[in-house]
């Protein structure tokens, strides 16, 4: 019987010793590499090219960051159309940190971009745009017009 006892006060003991196992994950999440990104605009015509930068830690410069620019829908109203597969761009990582890349759009709608440091820890994403030609030259007549407003 005093056997029994000392081996369950030694496995109580132990249990209470022993760190919780939320302690380690929060630990393990707080090494994570810092990324940002961002695109160059809000929206683009359909078809064109968006530049995307954005700043993380450089530890190996030979590495680069990974991007992954996904369709998510169209933007016009009852259009549906199957997705077509995410595109992987990868932009090499200045010593700095800085790092950029350029995207051709494919198709009208909304997308994200995922962005990856090196060492994969660090994720980012950010969203954007891509409209036909004409509702974007139409909003960019707006902000113009807009702009002229404020300045008279």
């Amino acid at each position: 019987m005093n056997r029994c006892l000392t081996v369950v006060a030694f496995v109580a003991a132990s249990a209470l010793a022993a760190p919780p196992v939320v302690i380690a994950q929060d630990m393990q999440e707080s090494r994570t590499a810092p990324i940002s990104v961002e695109a160059d605009a809000q929206a683009v015509p359909a078809g064109s090219s968006i530049a995307f930068r954005g700043r993380t830690v450089a530890v190996d410069a030979r590495k680069p960051v990974v991007l992954t620019v996904t369709w998510l829908r169209s933007l016009r109203q009852g259009a549906t159309a199957a997705p077509p597969k995410p595109a992987i761009v990868q932009a090499p990582c200045a010593a700095d940190g800085s790092f950029s890349a350029v995207y051709q759009t494919e198709r009208e709608g909304a997308y994200r971009v995922d962005a990856v440091s090196p060492d994969g820890t660090g994720k980012a994403s950010t969203e954007f745009k891509a409209v036909p030609f004409g509702d974007w030259a139409a909003a960019e007549g707006q902000l113009l017009s807009e702009a002229l407003d404020a300045t008279s």
